[in-house]
């Protein structure tokens, strides 16, 4: 009886040990706008978003790097409920996850019923591309049309720095980019411009990607405040951004370098890929060698295109 008490610690203590090698990861559910519900697609209820939950990693899991769990739905107090496919899947790669359920978004349909030219509403899912499939290019090459670039629509910026002003189709294959630095500290001329499951109308998140190894667009810079000059210093570090990345990283690009030299006015930025599904797609610049960049501000016109064949 004396080593009764010893035992039975010894049993719960390897009971806890094997409850703290279990695997699992954490999943964040988050509305756009807040105030949303997550339920199951059943209709049970799971709680108000922010909403936590927990899934337990088998070996499958782990080795596959993402685990495939019971799709869910999001409904707000108005308005329409957005639903995810049957499946919903969440990368596996020791860090936390969070996903983003963004309502759809009424927008007017015209109509050429004329018992009806008031126009109707109808719900504009967010995450479906609604300017056609993405461009294939040889070589398993992954890169956007003009249609698509103009869906781009969601800055990375510190606060107060640099921002896209204006867009706008270009007479060729491409969308022109109006870019202001406010000064030249590095936080303040910096910025990626994307189509993303964190904000904006991710028009171009959860698209199927598997089978591509490369994202490419072909940069151009055009002006620098205005001028053209080739022999200009200002310089830009600039890159085609896509996310997520096989490291767990939320996006990734290889920066290329443009000015308005003739060999550097015009290039196309590459990067390696290995998402099944788009978090984030765009472009990213920030300034090289700040000094040289002026310090009460500078307007930039990048225009952005696919890759050429």
């Amino acid at each position: 009886m004396k080593h009764s008490m010893p035992t039975a610690i010894l049993i719960l203590l390897m009971i806890v040990s094997g409850c703290a090698q279990k695997q699992q990861v954490r999943v964040t559910y988050l509305s756009d706008p807040p105030g949303g519900t997550l339920y199951k697609r059943s209709g049970e209820l799971w709680g108000p978003c922010p909403k936590v939950l927990w899934y337990d990693l088998d070996a499958e899991a782990l080795e596959k790097g993402y685990l495939d769990v019971q799709g869910l739905k999001v409904r707000w107090p108005a308005g329409p409920d957005i639903e995810s496919g049957k499946l919903l899947r969440i990368l596996v790669d020791g860090t936390d996850r969070c996903v983003v359920f963004t309502q759809p978004v009424y927008e007017p349909q015209a109509s050429v019923d004329i018992a009806n030219s008031q126009g109707s509403k109808t719900p504009v899912q967010k995450r479906a591309i609604t300017e056609g499939p993405l461009e294939s290019l040889a070589g398993l090459t992954l890169t956007l049309s003009e249609e698509q670039l103009v869906l781009l629509d969601w800055q990375r910026a510190n606060r107060g720095g640099a921002r896209v002003e204006g867009k706008r189709p270009d007479s060729g294959p491409g969308v022109e980019f109006e870019i202001y630095f406010p000064d030249n500290t590095p936080g303040n001329c910096s910025l990626s411009f994307v189509s993303t499951g964190e904000g904006g109308r991710g028009s171009l998140v959860g698209t199927d990607v598997r089978g591509y190894d490369t994202f490419a667009l072909k940069l151009t810079l055009v002006s620098v405040n205005g001028r053209r000059d080739p022999a200009a210093r200002q310089k830009l570090v600039a890159g085609a951004v896509i996310g997520p990345t096989a490291t767990g990283s939320l996006t990734g690009y290889e920066p290329v370098t443009l000015s308005l030299a003739a060999s550097e006015r015009t290039v196309t930025a590459k990067t390696p890929m290995s998402t099944d599904e788009i978090y984030e797609i765009g472009f990213h610049i920030h300034a090289l060698n700040h000094g040289d960049w002026d310090p009460s501000g500078s307007r930039v016109v990048l225009l952005v295109g696919p890759a050429e064949r």
